[in-house]
């Protein structure tokens, strides 16, 4: 049980958060689960850094490596925090994972990483507040910087149906959710023609098709499943979360996932592969507790 001085610790830092922002959350060390991800973002900085320089990598590569280790097993963690609320072993299993992907595969794209975990805070209001107006444009804006810089304009229709969802969600500003959803939309076409990006055009690869498969239908079966049994509460209202905002969180991510999957198939797999793993994690949870029972 914590201790008053910790509960109003920790209210104290909440508020310099919210202060801000309303989509960040808190990580207090005091909190085993927290502590687990900092321990793991450190041991996979160092265990990343030491397989490049082992495999003959320059320095600069290494230490790139091995910072983006850190930052992605964090984000990893955070995605699997809000797909699975109720139970901290998803995003533990997240973030071994992705230590794991990052010894073997690519670098993932932060923003591209961001818009997602800043979409799921949106819809799934894991803070128990609305974002201010300023944490939509934030959003909105990262969403172009990663239209301009690497051409994954499909990731705009996510943002704009994030906020079109958010509208019919309940306790929500319909009417400026409609706005932002629709600002979204006209951006990222505009976009897309000023920058001659390629036109319309998804299909699943063979090679990657029967993963991704199993993968997107163990993860909806799980969810579908488990959405009827939420007991997570709010981080500033200390109200549970609303069960169809969970759900339609746990929808955008994989939306998120497979739509840039099909876009750029094999590097968009990498590209979004902190969303793979965070929800490979829910799989897995499920998986470890039917074992157990």
């Amino acid at each position: 049980m914590r201790t008053l001085a910790n509960k109003l610790n920790i209210e104290v830092d909440f508020q310099s958060v919210t202060a801000l922002t309303h989509l960040g959350r808190t990580i207090d060390p005091r909190i085993p689960s927290n502590r687990f991800v900092l321990v793991a973002a450190g041991l996979g900085m160092i265990a990343t850094g030491l397989y490049r320089l082992t495999v003959g990598l320059p320095v600069s590569q290494a230490v790139v490596g091995a910072v983006g280790a850190g930052i992605f097993t964090m984000l990893a963690w955070a995605i699997g925090r809000e797909l699975d609320p109720d139970h901290n072993l998803s995003a533990s299993i997240a973030a071994v994972l992705m230590i794991a992907t990052m010894l073997t595969g690519g670098m993932p794209n932060l923003l591209l990483t961001g818009v997602v975990v800043a979409l799921l805070r949106v819809i799934i209001r894991s803070t128990g507040l609305s974002p201010r107006i300023t944490d939509a444009l934030a959003l909105i804006a990262l969403m172009a910087v990663s239209i301009a810089l690497d051409g994954y304009w499909v990731i705009g229709l996510v943002v704009s149906l994030t906020f079109l969802l958010d509208a019919l969600l309940p306790e929500s500003d319909r009417s400026t959710s409609l706005i932002f959803a629709a600002v979204a939309l006209v951006i990222t076409v505009a976009l897309a023609l000023a920058l001659h990006l390629p036109q319309w055009l998804l299909r699943l690869e063979p090679t990657l098709a029967g993963g991704v498969i199993m993968v997107g239908l163990a993860y909806i079966t799980v969810v579908l499943r488990d959405s009827s049994h939420l007991e997570s509460v709010a981080d500033s209202t200390g109200r549970p979360l609303l069960r169809s905002r969970v759900l339609a969180g746990q929808l955008i991510a994989l939306t998120a996932a497979l739509i840039v999957l099909m876009w750029d198939h094999l590097f968009g797999l990498i590209a979004l592969s902190p969303v793979w793993v965070a929800m490979l994690g829910v799989v897995l949870r499920r998986l470890v507790q039917w074992i157990r029972a």
